[in-house]
């Protein structure tokens, strides 16, 4: 692997050379990618070219294989189209294997390939037999059967009746439901393109029965002998062109998401030897490099689903690498935990350097705008507080002289400060919120204010750089080696197989030799760096707060930094400690793999056979992000999160109309009320939508006037496209009006070139159009696969093209039964012959391709906007409010963790965390196409709900940490954790959850919270002071903790985990306050009292005497 060009100017580039040293990929690797790699710009006739950003990341080996295999697989289906005997023999809807290829190319993995086209045999065959049961039926309402009924007269409509079409109707209308029912619950996955397909075959099968008098159950050939060709040579080309097994994508993820942290770690030497008030101070580059690894986890954890299924060749399987992706996303945790300590010093630094901090990612510490002035005088215009970054220029440039100067002794990091000079006036029709929060900020600001903080904090900065640099050396090495072993995993995959070929055979022993030996140096630099660490070097940090007459005293120097100085430090320590430690563990696990896994193998699945095709909407899906962009996901629903699962079964909700069924009777009623109250909900409302929608688009097939004029003119793609153009929610379908007419557009344009290139001006011609496509194919693959347009326009564009190419094909070379002029009986045509469409080439097929196609989106938009309508703004807030309300399970999960340390319980949380980051980071991707619905009220409130996801995330975040802390904490420890912050403290955990259950209802109702709540929390959360103490002196219990503080007790592991806690509880407390006020700019706020949190010389109205009582003497 080709050495990194850019190294940090701190960086030990001679140490780095320790994994050289032992192990080294052969060059023939790194030369083909510098080879593929080596654009330039170049400059001709005074205009400078450059190669677009998106096609240079993407023309490597690793990327092109993708689009070679697929590219592959659409050429092959166009000789299916071309070669006669086969095109007969697939009929007038042979056209569908070009589509297949482009729609469900094979570009994944095979396994992967394996089950989506199994999906969309098993869908279409469904749809096929659905199809056959309404044939049936229909046929036995006809009263006239013509067994030799000619062609001519079956495609004019002659044979139409009412009462099959509407028993046809029928069956349509309950299988798109039911298919379109599917889509929306399983949501983006394996089976969402079996959907698109089945629904194909329905529409044709019971569109086109209704035209022949007499039962015809091979309708539905001609849609799935193309179907089956399709996966059969996706599933041969997945196998033989360039194959990749899942285990080995899983290993280039895997990668991809490792060396970003390497990356990340190597900012922080040169960054930590900075002040932290220097403009030059740049923590936002540390976390972009974090967000970069997060990215490369979406998908990994899909490979993660698929590869317990794979079978793959190579000498390490499925759970050898699954247990590498379980460090791998501790290591992630540990990266987002150093990224909150930058946090922490931001919302210092915002304090004297105004205007001078950069976009950072959705993990940013927001800070509460002042509603009212210091001396507490209202506003005379109605304003709303606002919740803005901590890194606002805004919030920077309105501080107070007095602000600057001082700064807040809280344990921890800054509170949220508020500043009357930001308040605005952009929306002069609403009342102003958080007024009460704001009082109480105040008296927060007044009362823990520190003179010296700038000072402290620098301290504390360049004393953290001290001690970590050497371990944030070695563990960028590591990483670096991790990467190249990952790199040398893949490239000898298939040596072993042939080692002759390779002139391999003798070089195997001799390459495991130096991979052994750069596994064990590496792990013992890094082992040595954690050591020295753990034992000297963390307590550097500690310098400060020694007695300055006695270095060895055990008694803490009175004048000393605030304690919260000292928690920031052990928050990056923690973390980069724990982060070295999961490091560890990975080369432990890689060393262990390379002393047992000594010859390559045949990998089987490690599931059951049941398991093998098993899918739920709770599991990633391979491409999760690029192929469905997160379109029909429920709301109410957390993949990877069983909601039922969470609860630790004391506590379960209830029906308010009725008490618990006592006899069968009831229990059968009970069950009838359930199942038919699911009839609606969501999902299911908008699958009988669409049901209903595409029997509309549908009667001019149905009605004997209208039945040859829709045939000839392939109505049916307009009832295909309408029914897959509508969605659940109004934004969704808006965005398919737009994406999929300009795609069709474009795409029809594209194949009129392609056509008429290969042919001129003839009907046609077999070796043109091959050699054309031969070289278009690959170009339109690539764009199909890597460009970075929505999935939907880019497979519209695509199957638009090859739709007119194969259309003009077979419109010029198979006989059209239905044709004028045809005199022959349809009982003398092979019946694989029927047509399903008809009539033209070239410029007849794109315009009306593209006709069809507004037709059919056009409707589907207009149809969205009736009721029972869903919008994407009501899903947003729904949305917001699961996962505050699984935000609040979770926390009680942790803390009942921490309180009984149930072990069993780990997983299920570290799951939980990780589904809801999930789901809150796919919210973000679906708010793009709320600018496509149509309202009439007002702009939807964009930054207000960004703001709300922000402070969710960043929960998600600390309650992960949290969960980590309390894992390494000793019972008496964790107590004495619990009784700090208070979580054993029956009033404020009831405060907290209050607040949570009211964002939650709030959010999901739309009702506004009222203006006087158990919040700040924060408030209560200081209510006693602490300090640098484990126990207060007036606590009764000290769970044999000293209540005494020493230096020993603060060099114990165990008190940097409590610090580390308390700290991260503080954060989840504060961002509770936060994200109350933020829902309340979204909903509002009632039930007033004037006066309350007050001043009592500000209740009374100006000229109003005050009338209180004289004091006793």
């Amino acid at each position: 692997m080709e050495r990194r060009k850019d190294k940090s100017p701190d960086r030990d580039s001679s140490s780095s050379g320790t994994t050289r040293e032992h192990f080294n990929l052969d060059d023939s690797s790194r030369s083909k990618s510098r080879r593929l790699g080596g654009w330039r710009v170049k400059e001709h006739f005074g205009i400078k070219l450059e190669v677009p950003g998106w096609i240079k990341s993407k023309m490597n080996w690793p990327a092109l294989k993708p689009v070679l295999r697929s590219a592959t697989a659409a050429w092959i289906s166009l000789l299916y189209v071309i070669i006669p005997s086969i095109e007969n023999r697939m009929g007038q809807a042979g056209f569908l294997v070009l589509v297949g290829a482009f729609i469900s190319p094979p570009s994944d993995p095979f396994i992967a390939i394996l089950e989506r086209e199994l999906g969309i045999l098993i869908l279409v065959l469904s749809a096929w037999a659905w199809a056959c049961l309404g044939i049936k039926l229909s046929s036995l309402a006809r009263s006239e059967f013509v067994p030799t009924a000619s062609t001519v007269d079956i495609f004019a409509g002659k044979y139409i009746e009412p009462w099959p079409s509407v028993i046809c109707g029928v069956f349509l209308f309950f299988g798109s439901a039911m298919i379109l029912y599917l889509k929306s619950r399983l949501g983006p996955g394996p089976f969402i393109f079996a959907t698109v397909f089945a629904c194909i075959s329905l529409d044709i099968c019971l569109t086109v029965a209704p035209l022949f008098p007499y039962p015809y159950y091979k309708i539905g050939e001609t849609i799935v002998i193309p179907l089956s060709l399709h996966s059969a040579t996706a599933l041969i080309c997945g196998a033989l062109v360039v194959p990749q097994s899942l285990n080995a994508a899983f290993v280039k993820r895997l990668k991809a998401a490792l060396l970003p942290m390497a990356d990340a770690l190597e900012t922080q030497i040169p960054l930590l030897s900075k002040s932290p008030f220097s403009p030059d101070f740049d923590p936002g580059v540390f976390s972009e490099k974090v967000m970069n690894a997060e990215k490369g986890f979406t998908p990994m954890a899909a490979s993660a689903r698929l590869i317990k299924r794979d079978v793959s060749w190579g000498r390490f399987g499925g759970k050898d690498l699954l247990e590498l992706q379980t460090i791998a996303r501790r290591m992630l945790v540990r990266c987002n935990g150093m990224d909150y300590f930058y946090q922490i010093i931001e919302s210092n630094r915002e304090r004297f350097l105004p205007n001078t901090f950069k976009a950072r990612t959705p993990g940013l510490t927001p800070a509460v705008s002042r509603a009212v002035s210091r001396s507490g005088t209202p506003p005379l215009t109605p304003t709303t507080t606002t919740i803005s970054h901590i890194h606002s220029p805004a919030s920077s440039n309105s501080l107070s002289s007095r602000t600057k100067r001082n700064h807040l002794h809280i344990p921890h990091f800054q509170i949220p400060h508020f500043k009357s000079d930001i308040l605005h006036h952009s929306h002069s029709h609403e009342t102003v919120v958080g007024v009460f929060e704001s009082q109480k900020y105040l008296h927060l600001e007044e009362r823990l204010m520190h003179p010296e903080a700038e000072r402290y904090t620098i301290q504390a900065v360049k004393l953290l750089g001290e001690s970590t640099r050497d371990l944030l050396v070695a563990s960028s090495e590591s990483i670096r080696f991790v990467g190249e072993w990952l790199e040398y995993v893949n490239s000898q995959r298939f040596r072993r197989i042939w080692p002759w070929a390779w002139a391999w055979g003798g070089k195997k022993d001799e390459m495991r030799e130096k991979c052994m030996m750069g596994v064990k140096s590496v792990l013992e630099k890094l082992e040595g760096s954690l050591e020295e660490f753990r034992n000297d070097k963390r307590l550097l940090v500690l310098k400060p707060y020694r007695s300055a007459d006695d270095p060895s005293s055990s008694l803490i120097a009175p004048s000393v930094p605030p304690h919260r100085f000292l928690f920031n430090c052990f928050v990056y320590q923690y973390h980069l400690m724990y982060f070295s430690i999961a490091l560890i563990d990975m080369l432990r696990h890689i060393e262990k793999l390379e002393r047992e896994r000594l010859s390559s193998r045949l990998w089987m699945p490690i599931l059951p056979l049941h398991k093998i095709l098993a899918w739920s909407p709770w599991e990633a899906s391979e491409n999760l992000e690029h192929e469905s962009g997160g379109d029909e996901e429920d709301p109410d629903i957390i993949p990877g999160l069983d909601i039922s699962a969470m609860d630790l079964g004391d506590t379960g909700a209830r029906d308010p109309d009725a008490l618990p069924p006592d006899n069968i009777f009831e229990r059968v009623g009970a069950w009838v009320y359930h199942a038919t109250a699911g009839i609606t909900r969501g999902n299911v409302i908008f699958a009988l939508k669409a049901g209903v929608l595409t029997v509309l688009l549908s009667l001019p097939t149905y009605v004997q006037r209208s039945g040859k004029f829709a045939y000839e003119h392939k109505a049916v793609w307009a009832i295909i496209m309408g029914q897959l153009t509508i969605s659940r929610f109004r934004g969704d379908t808006a965005f398919g009006l737009s994406a999929r007419i300009i795609a069709t557009f474009f795409g029809g344009v594209t194949g009129l070139a392609v056509w008429y290139i290969s042919t001129g001006q003839g009907s046609g011609n077999a070796f043109g159009l091959a050699a054309t496509c031969a070289v278009v194919f690959p170009m339109l693959m690539f764009a199909r696969l890597y460009y970075p347009a929505p999935p939907m326009t880019l497979i519209l564009f695509t199957v638009t093209t090859v739709l007119v190419v194969g259309y003009s094909w077979q419109d010029n070379h198979i006989t059209t039964p239905g044709s004028p002029g045809t005199s022959v009986h349809f009982s003398e045509i092979p019946q694989n012959l029927i047509s399903i469409i008809s009539g033209g080439f070239g410029w007849n097929v794109a315009w009306r391709r593209f006709l069809l196609v507004t037709i059919g989106v056009s409707s589907a938009f207009i149809f969205s906007l009736l009721p029972p309508s869903t919008t994407l703004r009501r899903y947003q807030r729904t949305t917001y409010a699961t996962t505050t309300s699984e935000i609040g399970s979770l926390c009680c999960s942790i803390v009942s963790f921490a309180n009984t340390q149930r072990q069993d319980r780990t997983p299920d949380i570290l799951k939980s965390l990780i589904a809801i980051r999930a789901k809150l980071k796919r919210s973000l991707l679906i708010q793009t196409n709320i600018d496509y619905e149509i309202s009439l009220r007002g702009r939807w409130p964009r930054e207000r709900y960004k703001t709300i996801l922000d402070i969710q995330m960043q929960v998600a975040y600390l309650l992960s940490h949290l969960m980590s802390v309390v894992e390494h904490l000793e019972p008496a420890w964790s107590l004495a954790f619990l009784n700090r912050v208070r979580f054993l403290d029956s009033d404020f955990q009831g405060d907290v959850l209050a607040v949570i259950s009211m964002i939650s209802t709030a959010l999901r109702t739309g009702t506004p919270l009222p203006q006087i709540t158990p919040c700040p929390l924060l408030d209560r959360f200081l209510l006693y002071h602490h300090g640098l103490n484990v126990i207060r002196k007036e606590n009764d219990d000290d769970y044999g903790l000293p209540r005494t503080l020493t230096l020993s007790t603060l060099e114990n592991e165990q008190y940097m985990y409590f610090c580390v806690g308390v700290a991260s509880t503080y954060g989840i407390v504060a961002r509770l306050d936060r994200l109350m006020i933020a829902t309340k700019e979204l909903v509002g706020e009632h039930y007033h009292i004037h006066g309350v949190g007050m001043p009592y010389e500000r209740r009374t109205r100006p000229g109003v005497p005050d009338d209180r009582p004289t004091k006793d003497a």
